[in-house]
């Protein structure tokens, strides 16, 4: 439609349509970047020289005065560019993380230098909808953003949750592809693993507690994408052995929680089949973990030494020094040893199918 090229000097186009067009190509573009990332194509954008339309710009912001006032778009516009910025460091991440396939000591490179880029987005974006980084329970200490506009504590939600979601994509390559015997002799990995699980965390806290205080949310079916990934995280860190004992109570409750969130979007199948998934899975992982623990007793008190921890899971189909590729990044992890889900029943979300790296598949293909 050309819609992503500024149009001729002598065009008849109305302002009203010259708004429309350019909120409309940016608002494509920072969702075809996200789309096919998590469908595993590549995007149809092309190279970013050919688009130059003007992303729109509004009254608040210091570069107003070098546009037509005419031009200007109300306040809750800003999150346009703002997510064409952060669909910039999605591509990033999807060519430089998944696609080049680094060795380890590059990829915590790659990490570092990509999670700089992302604190400074955050440092850019207009402080009404910053995203919140910290942690949800704790951020907040009065109830002034409660008057906030609608528009704002919307933005600030969606930015909040896609915030951490790229945290768990950009760290999480770190978590499959590293045991934790092997974390600990990487400088940087244990590190950055803890920040994938924490942004998974985050992700189950403020999603949760969205939805028990707001009626809108529950209809965000899409949401269901985001609780499974940083559930499945957590699950797969507590399976690895990663976890401490002291914290295995916590980890398996915020499974529960996003089995909660999942269950109460009844009217998404793909939601209620999921939080069955995850339910199986967490069940399985409890008691795998109950079963080494007696073992590790038993041992204890015959006078032998605990089996030494091997590095790699069986659970996760994964061998020394080797992880299988999500579906098409990261591989199937095989939580639940072949019961998986049946995607068929999922093309009502179309962003759901099989070669989705923001949704961690369950079970075995």
């Amino acid at each position: 439609m050309g819609v992503n090229r500024e149009p001729a000097s002598d065009t008849k186009k109305t302002i009203a349509q010259l708004k429309a067009e350019s909120r409309t190509w940016w608002g494509l573009y920072s969702l075809e970047t996200e789309i096919s990332f998590s469908i595993g194509r590549p995007d149809t954008l092309g190279a970013d020289i050919y688009h130059n339309r003007k992303i729109p710009v509004v009254g608040m912001e210091t570069v107003a005065d070098h546009v037509n006032p005419e031009m200007l778009e109300p306040p809750h516009c800003a999150i346009i560019g703002c997510m064409v910025d952060l669909s910039r460091i999605t591509r990033t991440i999807c060519q430089k993380i998944y696609l080049s396939n680094p060795s380890m000591s590059d990829m915590i490179a790659l990490t570092n230098n990509i999670e700089t880029e992302l604190d400074d987005w955050i440092d850019r974006l207009p402080p009404a909808i910053r995203p919140y980084v910290q942690n949800q329970l704790q951020q907040r200490s009065s109830l002034s953003s409660a008057k906030d506009a609608v528009w704002v504590k919307r933005q600030r939600l969606v930015l909040s949750i896609r915030y951490h979601n790229l945290k768990i994509l950009l760290f999480g390559s770190l978590l499959i592809r590293s045991s934790p015997a092997e974390r600990k002799d990487i400088p940087g990995c244990l590190e950055n693993t803890h920040k994938c699980l924490e942004s998974a965390k985050q992700t189950i806290t403020l999603i949760y507690q969205t939805y028990a205080h707001n009626d809108f949310f529950q209809t965000w079916f899409y949401n269901a994408t985001y609780t499974v990934f940083a559930a499945s995280v957590v699950l797969l860190y507590v399976t690895q052995g990663s976890a401490i004992s002291e914290e295995i109570r916590s980890l398996f409750e915020l499974v529960d929680m996003a089995v909660e969130i999942l269950e109460s979007m009844d009217e998404s199948v793909v939601a209620v089949e999921a939080a069955k998934l995850l339910r199986r899975a967490r069940d399985k992982a409890e008691s795998r973990r109950s079963s080494e623990s007696a073992a590790t007793c038993h041992e204890n008190n015959l006078g032998h030494a605990p089996p030494e921890h091997h590095p790699v899971d069986p659970l996760f189909n994964h061998v020394e020094g080797h992880s299988t590729q999500l579906n098409h990044y990261w591989g199937s992890l095989g939580l639940i040893d072949g019961n998986g889900m049946d995607f068929d029943i999922a093309t009502q979300l179309g962003a759901f199918d099989q070669n989705n790296p923001m949704f961690l598949f369950l079970g075995d293909q």
